[in-house]
């Protein structure tokens, strides 16, 4: 598939060959595909691959990547030239987003961005202490590390994390945030010393109306493992004080009585959802589905949940302070399953 770093370098390289700018045409004959051989009409132009590019072309001037120059009846012979890197205010960031595949999924949608991560997403399967299954969800962000809500593996007298291939991750070891309460601070950093192919998943924090995309693996009646994705909007963002004042954040204030921030995402979830990514159109996770909000008329006490499906996420940034100040815990291998040592 063509990516937005591939044209940007093409326009690029033609301005290092002498010419100030030059025709879209000219990159899509490097496209394979583009062109192809008819035994009667000789070579035929794919127009559906030659427009999707015009589009790509047209939203990357839009973000001052590339300048039209020459405007033509014919798209195809519309011409750019490259607004080098060194116009950004920082060219490595701009450089790293492009490696990264920001602005393919910007301009691609939610779909792509699914597409792109869904490997990243796997389950959480174990044993609850009672002997019952449960599940959740973790994703990757590299060097082997597996992002998940804490309460999915304090939760289970045992665990795997299960691959695509349905193999055992090896684990080597569990992160907590030290010092802090797990059930408040509901994230934990799961590693590894395996190669792991999938594409590592940048981090960033929300906004609000953000349109984003939620993976996991809540249970689903009549369905063996499935993995879910719905798109949503980030409804309200919960800070300092704030969050024990939004009755239509939580039911009950006293449910987050924290000094930790929320937020609250208009997809429905369920609690194999639990450690899951909250994406962003940009293909970043904004934060970590952690839990439902009680509703008003049961509250913590009772277990009701809020049948609206509100989902309750943790920022991205509480990832980051785990990953500087992390409490190690060692995990027992049994053969067919992990368990926590030092819980």
């Amino acid at each position: 598939m063509v990516t937005v770093k591939d044209i940007f370098y093409h326009f690029r390289q033609k301005q290092n060959e002498g010419k100030f700018s030059s025709p879209i045409l000219d990159f899509l004959e490097t496209v394979p595909g583009f062109n192809t051989k008819h035994e009667v009409n000789g070579e035929i132009m794919d127009m559906s691959l030659a427009m999707s590019i015009i589009r790509i072309c047209d939203k990357m001037a839009d973000d001052m990547l590339l300048m039209k120059t020459k405007p033509n009846a014919i798209p195809i012979l519309n011409e750019y030239f490259c607004v080098h890197e060194a116009n950004s205010s920082d060219p490595e960031q701009f450089l790293r987003e492009l490696d990264y595949g920001t602005y393919d999924f910007k301009y691609q949608g939610l779909s792509y961005v699914y597409q792109y991560f869904k490997d990243s997403v796997v389950p959480i399967a174990g044993i609850k202490p009672n002997g019952s299954e449960d599940i959740g969800t973790a994703y990757y962000i590299g060097n082997g590390r597996f992002v998940t809500a804490a309460h999915c593996i304090n939760n289970l007298e045992k665990f795997n994390i299960l691959l695509h291939d349905g193999s055992r991750l090896p684990i080597t070891r569990i992160a907590f945030a030290k010092e802090q309460n797990q059930e408040e601070y509901d994230l934990a950093v799961i590693y590894t010393d395996a190669l792991i192919s999938y594409p590592a998943l940048w981090l960033q924090e929300p906004k609000v109306l953000d349109d984003v995309l939620t993976m996991g693996y809540p249970p689903v009646p009549c369905f063996d493992l499935i993995k879910v994705a719905e798109s949503a909007s980030v409804g309200v963002i919960i800070q300092g004080e704030q969050k024990s004042v939004g009755g239509q954040v939580v039911a009950s204030g006293k449910a987050y009585v924290s000094p930790l921030d929320y937020f609250l995402i208009n997809a429905r979830v369920k609690g194999g959802n639990s450690g899951g990514p909250v994406i962003n159109g940009e293909g970043k996770v904004i934060g970590t589905v952690v839990g439902l909000p009680f509703d008003s008329a049961g509250g913590p006490e009772s277990g009701r949940y809020d049948i609206m499906g509100f989902g309750v996420c943790l920022p991205s940034k509480y990832v980051n302070e785990l990953l500087i100040n992390p409490d190690d815990k060692g995990v027992l291998d049994d053969g067919a399953y992990y368990k926590q040592v030092n819980k």
